[in-house]
């Protein structure tokens, strides 16, 4: 998995309509893309950007990308650079063999959550704070700090069921860390869903907020977001132990 601050996409592939539609996921999710038409123009632009991954069709004119591929494969320094095919045949070429050369390998018509699934597995998403903060706007993560969450007013009764909250949250703790390391789509908004309802439940209005957020950045395919989304968890948790200690005045 490559790290660094800001990462490069590179997406080769002749149709626009297409490419357009493979652009704009990672866009959205925060990447610096670059596109090239097909399997000669992608290389010159590899070896000009050395992308931290590459997403490309198979059959396209003038080289196509099982050619591209092995070219990418074979240089000096690159071979390691992961290859997501996507494409609605292999031309001739064996399933088996086509696996075997790309890292991943995704047909058509490919589903958006699919896509960026597994972008995220080649890209590391556990960026500093200081990318987080420049890709995320304003608002759409709350302060990290529990601090900085404003205390909810509740009454007696409601700060006695408290610990009950403390308990489920802790309870889907093994979920959330899966979730930090898979950034699956799907899963994220269901995750995210669930704490929402346990927040109007028990009235706890900034595990609310913290969810519809969360939601929010999924929906939108913002990578970056969702994870700094997801690592606010341990900061809400500590919240909602530190008021179930707290006796009303």
């Amino acid at each position: 998995m490559v790290s660094g601050q800001q990462k490069r996409i590179l997406v080769i592939e002749d149709d626009e309509d297409i490419r357009t539609v493979v652009v704009t996921r990672p866009t959205r999710a925060g990447y610096d893309t670059s596109v090239a038409v097909d399997g000669k123009d992608g290389l010159r632009r590899f070896y000009g950007d050395r992308p931290d991954l590459v997403v490309l069709d198979i059959a396209m004119p003038v080289m196509d990308g099982i050619e591209a591929t092995r070219l990418i494969k074979e240089g000096t320094g690159t071979g390691r650079i992961p290859v997501i095919a996507i494409t609605a045949t292999s031309k001739g070429h064996s399933e088996k063999d086509t696996r075997n050369l790309f890292d991943a390998y995704l047909k058509k018509p490919v589903s958006k959550n699919d896509l960026v699934a597994e972008m995220a597995r080649f890209l590391d998403h556990n960026q500093d704070r200081v990318t987080v903060e420049q890709n995320t706007s304003p608002g759409s993560v709350k302060a990290r700090e529990s601090d900085q969450m404003p205390a909810p007013d509740l009454d007696r009764a409601q700060l006695a069921i408290l610990p009950e909250l403390v308990s489920r949250l802790e309870a889907v703790d093994s979920e959330w860390r899966d979730l930090c390391r898979t950034l699956t789509i799907n899963d994220v908004e269901a995750f995210a869903g669930r704490m929402k309802d346990l927040g109007l439940e028990y009235n706890c209005q900034f595990l609310v907020d913290w969810a519809a957020d969360l939601a929010e950045q999924a929906a939108d395919f913002n990578l970056v977001s969702i994870c700094a989304g997801l690592e606010l968890f341990p900061d809400i948790v500590a919240q909602v132990k530190g008021l179930a200690g707290t006796e009303p005045l």
